[in-house]
């Protein structure tokens, strides 16, 4: 083991004159080419991508693009051939540009110019764009210069799907209100057909049906009154041959004594029968006196007087009923 070592250390002290010529070649050649050569200065920008602030809950979009894509879409635009030889125009790009064809500068700006995509999922999609050139100035032009082109093309890109969103929402608007509008006269014919079927109105028509039976019930009350009413008249007119209640003091002897036999006969009817021979007396009695009121009051002429009142008065009742 320590007769190898020996063997390769002795190799080592063998072939060191020719590594350290061979070293310092190279770093003669490298540092050489590292003066000559021109400076190389890179600008780069880093593009945050935002999800969109409004939910697709509340409103879905009607173009479905997700991030990379959309960053796809921007990067070809961005690198179009038109884009690259306006930026290399403006700027500058180039020191020997005026004698270079439009096809080499497409490929030198291309070749010049970096373009990453970094994200992933719970991860924020960055897009990193770098630009290399021999001014520092110019590279930071032309980075700033695709920055800008690259938030333009995202504006259009998003209003143009919102373009999109609003013309679809607007039509399914239209559509939906004429669904609606049809709806609402299906709705309206249904309740014309059935409305005395729907529970919307139960509670109006029992109301309804209350305030009837009230009615009612107060219609009876005033008809048991006026129907009692006219058998007071007739009961009065019966008796004493008079309307209304007379006073005790504008009534004759006769009157007064008429009105307490027929009372003390209304009595005994409720104990006796019609044979019993007071009853009998009593009723000779009252037909007696009868006989004498009328005559007070004016015989016959008095009588008809009084059914003629009478009769106007039961007929008014008899309206009122």
């Amino acid at each position: 083991m320590m007769s190898l070592i020996r063997f390769y250390f002795r190799l080592l002290l063998r072939r060191l004159p020719i590594m350290l010529l061979v070293f310092l070649v190279i770093s003669g050649i490298g540092l050489a080419m590292a003066v000559r050569l021109p400076p190389v200065f890179t600008a780069d920008a880093r593009l945050l991508v935002e999800s969109a602030q409004i939910p697709d809950e509340l409103a879905a979009s009607t173009v479905q693009t997700s991030a990379s894509e959309q960053l796809e879409v921007i990067q070809q635009r961005l690198m179009t051939r038109a884009n690259l030889i306006d930026i290399a125009n403006e700027y500058r790009v180039f020191d020997n540009l005026s004698e270079m064809n439009p096809d080499t500068v497409v490929e030198r700006m291309r070749a010049q110019t970096n373009i990453r995509h970094t994200g992933g999922r719970d991860r924020a999609t960055l897009m990193t764009i770098s630009f290399q050139a021999n001014d520092p100035r110019t590279a930071a032009n032309v980075v700033n210069e695709f920055v800008t082109l690259v938030l333009d093309e995202n504006v259009r890109f998003r209003t143009d799907r919102a373009e999109d969103t609003e013309d679809f929402f607007g039509q399914e608007v239209q559509r939906l209100e004429t669904a609606l509008n049809e709806q609402k006269e299906r709705i309206l014919v249904f309740q014309q057909e059935n409305i005395d079927a729907l529970p919307d109105s139960v509670e109006f028509r029992l109301n309804r049906q209350a305030l009837l039976q009230e009615r009612v019930a107060e219609s009876g009350r005033a008809k048991t009154v006026l129907s009692e009413q006219r058998a007071r008249l007739v009961n009065v007119y019966n008796a004493t041959g008079q309307l209304g209640s007379a006073d005790q003091s504008t009534l004759t002897p006769e009157q007064r004594q008429l009105r307490e036999l027929q009372n003390e006969l209304d009595s005994a009817l409720t104990v006796y029968s019609e044979t019993n021979p007071r009853v009998r007396l009593l009723r000779t009695r009252v037909e007696q006196l009868e006989e004498v009121v009328k005559g007070q009051l004016g015989g016959e002429e008095a009588t008809t007087e009084g059914a003629s009142i009478l009769d106007i008065e039961l007929s008014q009742i008899d309206t009122q009923i």
